[in-house]
């Protein structure tokens, strides 16, 4: 205990003015969450209890009205059951109440009469206990049925049972043609359920609620941020302008807020699209599943490779041009045909033009006036890219309460207009410096470094393995936390649960691993703690087990992702050869890896996924091993 107390401490102390804002901010919002539970849950259930009650009374007066009283009055033996009298009041009932005799799953029905001074039960909708039948009757003097009758007001009841949960009714009088008494009609519903499902309501409430203002704060922050460097934009000689990294950072939060619109449920919508399609298909379910994500960070790494060709072929600004075009034309395509090869050819577009756009954006970041410059711009590229991701899927996961998946696919291309705004009015005009724009890369230098042992046991034994590892979260769990019963907007709210781990300790972490473990061997732990998560979840496989293995991915990649790429840049050899262009070579892996990801999990998805995903952990643990032998040689140069 004292050991946490300690290492909580040092995560408070050691992050930085951001991060604390942003905890206190995401904690405030939180404290409002439960102030609104403790003041406005207690109200809301009164209020659905006392919507509930009056329905069932205003159905009971419904039915009372509409019972043939002369059918109803012949009913006082238990050999009436089931004959003439009884089928036609039972037929009755189940016309008004369970539509054809199917029970609505809310609702049940008895009916009671006044048989020797006595109340009788003479009609159950479950048909189980016949009528007149014994221990329901019980004397009418003095009960609340007598003065029912005599009052002619209804009544409810809310009566709990430690057995089966209790339930709540409403009783009302049933009159014959001439106004007598004739008996009584109990409507009601199951307690437990009706409890249940309020509960449920106020959870998804509470949720919403925390969901949406999490998502508010997350793009209030963005426009900030906007507003402010904007102001700071200063025009060049030619009509360029000099666009602050800040700036850059908001594009870069619009690409990513735009593209996970639909990340929640994209699986289950590729799903859908497939299973309706009465074509035959090529390509097994799974591979077609994860065809669209893998086009579009496929594509995205085409467009990095090739962004440099376009950038010195036809400039920034055409180039800025084409990357917004192709992306909001992707996200149109996307929406307007329900065929799983447009879903896969739309994404393919998105992918490009946000991978050139993004590109765009690192061009300019790299040519930054300083080191301290550039630091800046990454980090806030860094920032923009989890917010994006978080504010995406949050919006996408709110939305479909309402709307259809294809209605938000509409939603995130309508959403796409404003990064084409802000691409046509920055980035299409920014100012990159010639020396940035015209770099070259050599291909055999290219191969020598890539081959170099240690940079070769990173990039296959860290950085393949655990990248492709990823898509547990993006393409595997949306699909599997379905089957196990999660909404498909709670999977999308549920996003948080990582996000806000990686947003709130990601500076802390990465300089205590990084200080207390060392580079290489917190590499190593990332890798563990990834084939932990799913050894967990492939021993348990239940909601419990999933999303603890959501949280532990989050705070493995809290402090893998940064230490990963400042070991690598660290390395004599990325030294040597160059840091941007090492860089550029490390994302283009990345890619391979974010390309084979969802057909890895397709295939695990699909096979026997308890031992594959035992196969993939031990994997990635010897991997890991492998590259940390690797990583603790020394450097020779060559």
């Amino acid at each position: 205990a004292t050991a946490a107390i300690c290492f909580a401490r040092y995560l408070i102390r050691k992050n930085d003015f951001v991060i604390k804002v942003s905890a206190t901010v995401i904690s405030s919002a939180l404290f409002v969450m439960a102030v609104f539970s403790l003041i406005v849950t207690r109200d809301i259930t009164n209020r659905v209890t006392r919507e509930m009650l009056n329905r069932l009374t205003s159905v009971g007066e419904l039915a009372a009205m509409q019972i043939p009283a002369e059918s109803l009055a012949r009913l006082d033996n238990a050999d009436d059951y089931m004959k003439e009298d009884y089928t036609a009041v039972s037929s009755l009932l189940e016309r008004v109440l369970f539509k054809g005799g199917a029970e609505n799953g809310e609702l049940y029905c008895v009916l009671y009469r006044i048989l020797d001074g006595t109340i009788a039960e003479v009609y159950e909708s479950d048909n189980i206990h016949g009528i007149v039948s014994y221990p329901y009757d019980w004397p009418i003097e003095g009960s609340d049925e007598l003065a029912i009758l005599e009052t002619g007001e209804p009544k409810t009841y809310i009566m709990p049972s430690w057995v089966d949960g209790g339930v709540l009714f409403s009783l009302s009088p049933i009159y014959g043609d001439n106004g007598e008494p004739l008996g009584l009609i109990e409507i009601g519903s199951d307690l437990a359920m009706f409890q249940r499902e309020n509960r449920n309501l106020i959870i998804n409430l509470l949720l919403n609620v925390l969901s949406v203002n999490v998502a508010v704060i997350i793009i209030a922050i963005e426009a900030l941020v906007f507003v402010e460097a904007r102001r700071r934009v200063t025009r060049m000689p030619g009509g360029t302008l000099r666009v602050p990294v800040e700036l850059v950072r908001c594009g870069v939060f619009l690409v990513f807020f735009v593209t996970n619109i639909a990340t929640a449920f994209l699986p289950l919508y590729a799903r859908e699209i497939i299973l309706s399609d009465a074509g035959p298909h090529i390509f097994p379910t799974g591979f077609l599943m994860a065809a669209p994500i893998s086009a579009d960070v496929l594509m995205g790494a085409v467009a990095s490779i090739f962004g440099d060709w376009f950038v010195r072929r036809i400039g920034i600004r055409w180039s800025a041009r084409a990357a917004e075009v192709l992306f909001v034309a992707g996200l149109w395509l996307e929406f307007a045909f329900y065929d799983i090869r447009t879903l896969t050819a739309g994404y393919a577009l998105t992918g490009f033009g946000s991978g050139l756009a993004l590109f765009l954006a690192d061009l300019r970041i790299a040519g930054g006036s300083d080191d301290t410059d550039k630091e800046k711009g990454f980090a806030g590229v860094t920032v923009a890219t989890t917010a994006g991701i978080n504010a995406g899927v949050i919006c996408g996961a709110f939305l479909i309460n309402w709307l259809s998946k294809r209605a938000v696919f509409g939603f995130a291309a309508c959403a796409g207009f404003a990064f084409l705004a802000f691409s046509e009015r920055y980035l299409s005009r920014m100012e990159v410096p010639p020396g940035e724009r015209n770099a070259k890369r050599q291909l055999t230098d290219g191969i020598r470094f890539m081959f170099s042992p240690r940079v070769f046991s990173y990039f296959t034994a860290l950085l393949l393995p655990v990248i492709a590892s990823g898509y547990f979260l993006i393409y595997m769990y949306p699909i599997v936390g379905y089957d196990l019963g999660i909404t498909e907007t709670h999977i999308g709210y549920s996003f948080l649960l990582n996000s806000l781990v990686v947003i709130l300790f990601s500076t802390s972490l990465t300089r205590f691993f990084s200080l207390k473990l060392g580079k290489p061997l917190s590499l190593v732990l990332w890798a563990f703690i990834y084939a932990g998560a799913f050894i967990m979840f492939a021993l348990f496989r239940n909601v419990y087990a999933l999303l603890a293995a959501l949280v532990l991915l989050g705070f493995a990649d809290s402090f893998g992702h940064s230490v990963s790429a400042g070991y690598f840049t660290e390395l004599p050899e990325s030294q040597s050869y160059g840091i941007g262009r090492a860089i550029g070579i490390s994302n283009l892996v990345g890619n391979i890896a974010h390309t084979a990801g969802p057909f890895i999990f397709s295939y695990i998805l699909f096979a026997v996924v308890r031992n594959w995903l035992l196969y993939l952990a031990a994997g990635i643990a010897f991997l890991s091993i492998v590259f940390w032998r690797q990583a603790r040689k020394k450097w020779v140069a060559s």
